[in-house]
């Protein structure tokens, strides 16, 4: 019996002894750093490589581990890398208005006739008391020639020839009151000359043009009495402002001043400036 006891009082204290060793071990044992885990995983231990001598064997017996280099996100310079080189051109500036030799005007003025007309009749009228009309010129223009520059920008050389036509109802009443009411002036006018023209930018160009021409006037009439026609000669003047909206097409302004060369036939003469607007476009 005693030795029973004595059996279960030594079991007692080992079970007891070793419940107190295992508490003391669970107590002492310190807590996983897990970032440190995870520094350790970039860290690649080669065994196998140690064999093939060198640095790398060295570390191996002296228990080094190899750190393989890690690719930075920043380049030492500081300056972020680029996965490609872009290279930017600049192409030379080219205006998209087309500049041709050959090219063909439509202008439209206000024309009013001056002066006076004599008739066999020995009738005359006052071409001045006539209401104004309009007038209509067709111009073709050719500068085919380039010479040097003025002012950085290139001269173009040529000639034009220009044909301008105006009709205008007469009603005119007779001393006697008979009326004549199919009486008409017909006003026609040529020029011919030089010109020379100018780029002012991409979309302007300059023109001037020297010339001399013609007036004439018809009066035609049903009624023979009072048919005549009529000339002067001229000298002309004219500078010319287009605008070019799209490829081949522009808008056109001109200012030209004319003055007689001589008499001519009758007492027919003009107003000697003129303002004329219209369009451009380039033939060829």
């Amino acid at each position: 019996m005693k030795t029973s006891l004595v059996f279960l009082s030594v079991f007692s204290a080992v079970v007891l002894s070793t419940s107190q060793s295992i508490a003391k071990t669970k107590a002492e044992k310190p807590n996983l750093d897990w970032s440190a885990q995870a520094e350790s995983e970039l860290v690649i231990d080669r065994p196998a490589e140690m064999k093939r001598g060198g640095k790398k064997n060295k570390k191996a017996l002296t228990g080094q581990a190899e750190v393989l280099p890690t690719p930075s996100a920043i380049a030492p310079s500081g300056i972020l890398p680029t996965p490609a080189t872009v290279r930017a051109e600049v192409q030379p500036f080219s205006t998209a208005i087309e500049r041709t030799a050959l090219r063909f005007a439509l202008t439209f003025e206000s024309y009013q006739p001056r002066g006076a007309g004599q008739f066999v009749s020995g009738d005359t009228i006052d071409y001045g008391r006539l209401p104004s009309g309009l007038l209509a010129q067709a111009d073709l223009r050719w500068l085919p020639f380039s010479v040097g520059a003025f002012s950085g920008k290139t001269v173009n050389l040529g000639g034009y020839t220009a044909f301008g036509y105006s009709r205008q109802e007469m009603p005119l009443v007779a001393p006697s009151g008979f009326r004549y009411d199919d009486v008409a002036l017909n006003t026609l006018r040529y020029e011919a000359g030089v010109a020379a023209g100018v780029d002012l930018s991409s979309k302007l160009n300059l023109e001037a043009r020297l010339g001399i021409g013609r007036l004439t006037a018809i009066q035609s009439s049903r009624f023979t009495d009072l048919v005549g026609t009529f000339h002067r000669p001229f000298a002309a003047l004219a500078v010319d402002l287009s605008y070019h909206i799209v490829p081949r097409f522009a808008f056109i302004a001109s200012l030209a001043h004319r003055s007689a060369l001589s008499e001519g036939t009758g007492a027919m003469t003009f107003d000697p400036l003129t303002v004329s607007g219209g369009f451009l476009v380039q033939v060829r």
